[in-house]
């Protein structure tokens, strides 16, 4: 996290519409340059992975756009509807190359 109050978070929660069907996303952040070394993918559950464990089979990545300072912003959703289901986790985890 940030030390500097005025800093914008490098993540968010959000929602992605498709279609008429509301979806829950992540916004993050990253370094390009860094996309060589490593690789990145976005997890979900329902439950932390008591039951249903994590995994991507139901997330997508919507887009990612280059930021001015470099860095890139992404933006995954899950492909699962928020009605339908009690709860949903999204996470980013990154894995060495």
């Amino acid at each position: 996290m940030p030390g500097i109050a005025n800093l914008p978070l490098p993540y968010s929660q959000t929602t992605v519409n498709v279609n008429g069907t509301d979806c829950q996303a992540i916004t993050y952040q990253r370094n390009p340059t860094a996309m060589q070394h490593m690789d990145q993918a976005i997890h979900r559950s329902s439950d932390l992975g008591i039951t249903d464990a994590w995994d991507e089979i139901e997330t997508v990545v919507v887009s990612i756009t280059d930021l001015p300072n470099g860095m890139q912003e992404v933006i995954g959703r899950s492909t699962v509807a928020f009605d339908g289901q009690n709860s949903e986790f999204l996470r980013v985890v990154f894995t060495k190359k």
